[in-house]
């Protein structure tokens, strides 16, 4: 494989598998994939915009649900936030990053050691698993006196 297909290919890779992931198993975007004629002009459009748009609108009330009636996108949305589970698409570390930027005690509340270890410092295959953030945590952090948002 040459050169300039092999660039082509990680970067589609890295666009659809992780910048605006949809899908577990990745498939290319045929919009992005004919982008990368001009390899340039790929490199120049705005992914973080296409990004963020992608993940915001995942997480936006449907106007409507086939089979539900529901009198507002607010109700909807509540209904949405009551499930167990719930499918985030896109690139929602940014919007984690963002909160720990903008609220750092949130922080204080990762029970995972932090280190200076970066991913160029592993020496296994797989990446070392971490434990998220749980809810109790964020919720004293929200109530915590001295937090302002």
């Amino acid at each position: 494989m040459d050169e300039w297909r092999r660039i082509r290919l990680a970067l589609i890779i890295i666009l659809d598998g992780v910048l605006i992931a949809s899908q577990q198993i990745h498939r290319p975007t045929l919009r992005y994939v004919q982008m990368l004629d001009d390899v340039d002009a790929f490199l120049e459009f705005p992914w973080g915009r296409e990004s963020f748009l992608h993940t915001v609108r995942c997480m936006k009330p449907p106007k409507f649900e086939k089979g539900k009636t529901v009198d507002s996108p607010v109700d909807m949305l509540v209904l949405k936030l009551k499930q167990e589970t719930f499918r985030l698409t896109g690139f929602p570390l940014a919007l984690q990053l963002l909160s720990f930027r903008a609220i750092p005690m949130l922080l204080s509340k990762i029970s995972a050691p932090l280190n200076d270890q970066t991913i160029m410092d592993l020496t296994e295959s797989n990446l070392p698993n971490h434990p998220s953030i749980e809810l109790d945590a964020v919720l004293q952090v929200e109530v915590n006196p001295s937090v302002s948002i």
